[in-house]
């Protein structure tokens, strides 16, 4: 025999409750109507303010004065069950008039309806709409309201499509009204059918509706879902100021009177990343009278963080105690999410520890988005030490934790303090998020690490999904490691077994290639890349361009490929020009140099490895006249100022001339290199453990003694 639902354990002792039972005597019949009167409006009161177990002893009273409870006294009851969303009550009072041969009439089971809503249990609600229409009462348009708002609060959006279908039906006995609508386009729109949300709310006057306040908030908020903000504004000021446009002067103090309708709007300015906007309107909200809620308020705070505005986020949460409006745990989560995209982990910590002492509790959301804060700025020590607090706090950390604190490993470069954390989250039996961004942060740590071997072991082969950033992380880890044959096994098993590479995949491919000098490998991997995935693009081509660099006619190759990006409607960045000047260094082609750097500085403002670039061609060129111009224009232009590496490339330059020796120059380059030196290292350190210029201080065929004792500070530190 099936068990029992759980409502009906009470069902008898509800009976013997609202019923005196079968020796009830008739001389009290007169006597016990006008008791029931009266404990049917004490129960109502109790009801409405929610004192439901006070109007239960009522109930009870009346049973112990042997008075039989008519319908009514039990409508009051189950009505007062509803409003504090006491479902087995309600269904078990039902079910204790049925035992006693009474009918309930359609009141009481629209109350047993709304009970069931209110408590989340749609499944109970639908199946006691099914009963009644089964065995009556028969449903009216009330109870099928109560029903669409029992499947809406459970986002049951395609039970409330079906109800509201029926109730359309010619012939049904029953119409839809706005209740039925909104709630309807409520649960769509919360189901992210924002587009359905939308339909329905138009469709409302084709039903002879009228639309109401509610009927605006809900559109306004399904073009929030939708990331329509632009119209969801329109909707607002279309209501607000009967305008389809923002207010003119004169006009703000008619605004709209309806703070959830503000409250929408600025969500809807939060999904647009329009927190200007949101904050004009949260000012408004004052002009107008209305006083903004803790939901107001969070949804500004939103706002704030989707775009980064960490100080007026926390400016709000003043203003919400400076009113005496009690902040929520999201709208200091928010707050807290401001701070970490603004990478200011001290005030995420501060409101964190602020939240921990004055309150409320810290949530899951305001933990994750601490840890991530210090995730952000590199304090892998402080991230490690939010997560285990927030286990001894009593809230267990999710993926979305472990994941920030695996990115503040990575970030540090701390590889094995992210296996530690991966396992530990494996432990827990967390699972990796769909596109392995654990594993890829703890695959990066390895890589900068220089820990190539570990990081293959952290990739491991059982990767499902969308594996791609971590396969791109173990690529990019081989490509530290200079193991470039490995790299291009990784990307057969990329394509063999998990997903299609990126451009982010052959990028770090060719370069690995590059590195390693394996330039034909490189070209044959870019001639590839429209066939095992991605598009030629401009950072491929510029890795291309770096693995072509060296003697002989590979320079040619070089320059080819960033003259091909033009034709496939790419443009060169700072990186290919520099790509290509280094190639033409090496190949000791310094007139393309001296070209090369001409177009680049109409475009573009030249770094310091461009001038570098072209500083070291015109070295292998002994072209000291035009590296002593490079300086001057390096000092002309501001932007950069030269290096030792710029320096000791025209220092080279000048050694191969003993006419720039006779005129000085190299004094003068010396000089330039010693005040660079000076101004680069901090007083008391020493330049002899710089390779490069203890090199070309000691190895130097200079001559003039002069320069010699210029070039002598450079070796014996200051």
């Amino acid at each position: 025999m099936a068990a029992a639902p759980p409502w009906q354990l009470d069902a008898h002792r509800l009976t013997r409750a609202a019923h005196q039972g079968p020796n009830a005597g008739p001389a009290r019949a007169g006597a016990g109507r006008g008791r029931c009167s009266a404990a049917t409006a004490t129960i109502s009161r109790l009801g409405k303010e929610r004192r439901w177990q006070e109007a239960l002893a009522v109930l009870q009273e009346l049973s112990d004065e042997k008075v039989e409870s008519d319908a009514i006294v039990q409508n009051a009851i189950i009505a007062a069950f509803e409003k504090v969303a006491r479902w087995r009550e309600s269904l078990a009072l039902l079910q204790s008039a049925l035992l006693s041969g009474q009918r309930p009439d359609v009141f009481a089971c629209t109350s047993c309806l709304g009970a069931c809503g209110r408590a989340g249990r749609w499944g109970d609600a639908w199946w006691l709409l099914a009963e009644m229409r089964r065995q009556g009462p028969a449903p009216n348009s009330v109870s099928c309201n109560a029903a669409v708002s029992a499947a809406g609060r459970a986002g049951r959006w395609d039970l409330c499509l079906v109800l509201l279908c029926e109730m359309r039906k010619p012939g049904s006995g029953l119409r839809a009204d706005a209740v039925t609508l909104n709630t309807a386009a409520s649960a769509t729109s919360s189901a992210s059918c924002w587009s359905l949300a939308l339909e329905l709310c138009r469709d409302l006057r084709c039903d002879g509706v009228e639309p109401d306040p509610v009927t605006r908030n809900v559109q306004i908020s399904a073009c929030e879902n939708g990331g329509r903000w632009a119209e969801a504004l329109g909707l607002f000021w279309a209501e607000a100021v009967g305008s389809s446009g923002p207010p003119k002067s004169g006009t703000a103090t008619a605004g709209c009177q309806d703070i959830f309708a503000v409250t929408a709007a600025i969500g809807a300015c939060a999904s647009g990343l329009r927190w200007d906007l949101a904050l004009w309107l949260l000012q408004k909200a004052f002009v107008w009278q209305l006083r903004p809620n803790v939901m107001t308020f969070g949804a500004a705070i939103s706002a704030c963080a989707k775009g980064a505005q960490w100080q007026r986020a926390l400016l709000l949460l003043q203003d919400m105690s400076a009113l005496r409006v009690e902040a929520s745990v999201i709208a200091c989560g928010a707050a807290i999410n401001a701070c970490d995209q603004g990478e200011e982990w001290q005030h995420a910590i501060g409101l964190l520890r602020h939240m921990q002492t004055v309150g409320p509790r810290p949530s899951l959301i305001a933990w994750n988005a601490a840890i991530s804060a210090c995730g952000r700025s590199g304090k892998w020590e402080l991230a490690q030490g939010l997560l285990r607090e927030m286990r001894g706090s009593g809230c267990e950390p999710d993926a979305v934790g472990f994941s920030a604190a695996l990115t503040a490993c990575e970030r540090g470069r701390r590889w094995a303090e992210a296996l530690a954390q991966l396992e530990a989250m494996r432990r827990l039996g967390l699972r990796e998020s769909g596109a392995h961004t654990e594993r890829a942060a703890v695959v990066s740590a390895c890589g900068k690490a220089g820990r190539w071997e570990e990081a293959l072991l952290a990739l491991g082969a059982d990767l499902t999904g969308n594996a791609l950033a971590a396969c791109n992380a173990a690529v990019s880890a081989c490509r530290e490691g200079h193991n470039w044959e490995l790299a291009i096994s990784l990307l057969a098993s990329l394509r063999r077994n998990v997903c299609q590479p990126d451009a982010v995949t052959s990028g770090a491919l060719i370069d690995a290639c590059g590195r390693a000098e394996q330039w034909e490998t490189a070209l044959l991997l870019l001639g590839l890349m429209p066939l095992y995935g991605p598009a030629r693009d401009v950072a491929s081509t510029s890795a291309a361009m770096s693995a072509c660099e060296g003697r002989g006619a590979r320079w040619r190759w070089a320059l080819e490929l960033g003259a091909g990006l033009g034709a496939r409607g790419l443009r060169p960045d700072t990186v290919t020009w520099n790509s290509g000047l280094s190639a033409c260094g090496r190949g000791e082609q310094w007139p393309l140099a001296l070209e090369l750097l001409s177009k680049v500085r109409k475009d573009f403002c030249p770094t310091l490895v461009t001038w570098n670039a072209v500083a070291a061609a015109c070295e292998r060129g002994g072209q000291w006249q035009i590296c002593c111009w490079l300086l001057d224009e390096m000092r002309a232009e501001g932007s950069v100022r030269p290096d030792p590496v710029t320096l000791c490339a025209a220092l080279g330059a000048c050694e191969q001339r003993v006419e720039a020796v006779l005129g000085g120059a190299l004094s003068l380059v010396l000089e330039d290199l010693a005040g660079t030196a000076l101004s680069l290292l901090p007083r008391g350190s020493s330049l002899s453990g710089n390779i490069q210029l203890r090199d070309v201080a000691e190895g130097s065929s200079v001559k003039n003694t002069a320069a010699k004792k210029e070039m002598m500070p450079l070796t014996l530190g200051y």
